[in-house]
Formats: structure tokens, C-alpha cells, sequence
């Protein structure tokens, strides 16, 4: 069975508000994730998410008055992925952590500035700058949180 995706869009709210998603999924026609390291031994870097939409109505043209999504449509829009398999989500914290990986944060804190690391390995990082915690998690069906990294 394949992964269902939904993908959402912060088109109205300014980087320093809390967002207000707009979902595009029924627009969605390809997602590409690349993450920000490919491998145990590599370097980590920025990871990248790549979103092709739908426009054969124009909504996502930034030029037609006419279009929904008029005045909103600009750089830097917030952007959320969301996958399940199945709808199930359970596992994946022992997917993760069979890996012996260096530290896993799952960045699900509601409140405080120290993003825990749930690998045993108690390497446990700061939040710096404007973070909102606490937010709905990017696995559906999973109670845990999530951050929104907010540009600025």
C-alpha cells in the first residue's frame, strides 16, 4: 500500500504568526524529499523538499487577480509534509532507533528551550531563535508534537 501524502501551505500568516494551513494536496502531483544526510558517514547539511503542483486553473499563479490564492502567493511561504503508511505510525521510534544512529530528536517538546535526544545517547540539543513548539506532528495518527521553525 502506498504512503498517503497531504501536503499544506502557510499562505496567509506571516513567518513571525503561528500558521494557518492551507491544504493543496488535491493539487499535489509530485513531492521529492531529499534529506540532509544521505548516509551514517556523511556530513549533514540542509535537506531540501520539492512540491509540484497542479496549475492548469491558475490558482498557483502569483499574476491572476482572479485566483484563490491572489496576494498570498510569495517566497518563503511555510510549508508541511505529511505522510502515513496505512495510517499506521506505530514502529517507527524502534525503526529509528534499531539504527543505533548518534541522536534522535524527535523535536515533540511543548515547552522549554532543550530539544531532547531520545537515541540513549544523551546528546541533547538547544532551541535558538523563533521556534513554535508544540505543534501538530508530521506523522498521521501520531500523538507526538512537532516544531515549526519560524524564518527571522
Amino acid at each position: 500500500m502506498p504512503a498517503t501524502i497531504s501536503v499544506d501551505i502557510a499562505l496567509a500568516t506571516k513567518p513571525t504568526e503561528a500558521p494557518v494551513w492551507t491544504s493543496v494536496t488535491a493539487y499535489v502531483e509530485s513531492v521529492s524529499l531529499r534529506r540532509g544526510r544521505q548516509g551514517p558517514l556523511e556530513t549533514a547539511g540542509a535537506g531540501s523538499a520539492t512540491v509540484r503542483l497542479s496549475n492548469g486553473d491558475r490558482r498557483f499563479d502569483p499574476r491572476y487577480t482572479t485566483g484563490p490564492y491572489f496576494g498570498n502567493l510569495k517566497p518563503m511561504r511555510r510549508l508541511r509534509i505529511r505522510a502515513a503508511h496505512g495510517g499506521q505510525v506505530d514502529g517507527y521510534d524502534t525503526a529509528i532507533t534499531a539504527d543505533a544512529p548518534a541522536g534522535y530528536w524527535r523535536l515533540g517538546e511543548s515547552s522549554g528551550t532543550t530539544a531532547s535526544d531520545a537515541s540513549g545517547n544523551a546528546r541533547h540539543g538547544t532551541y535558538v531563535g523563533a521556534v513554535t513548539l508544540g505543534q501538530t506532528g508530521a506523522l498521521t495518527g501520531d500523538l507526538n508534537t512537532a516544531i515549526v521553525l519560524n524564518n527571522g
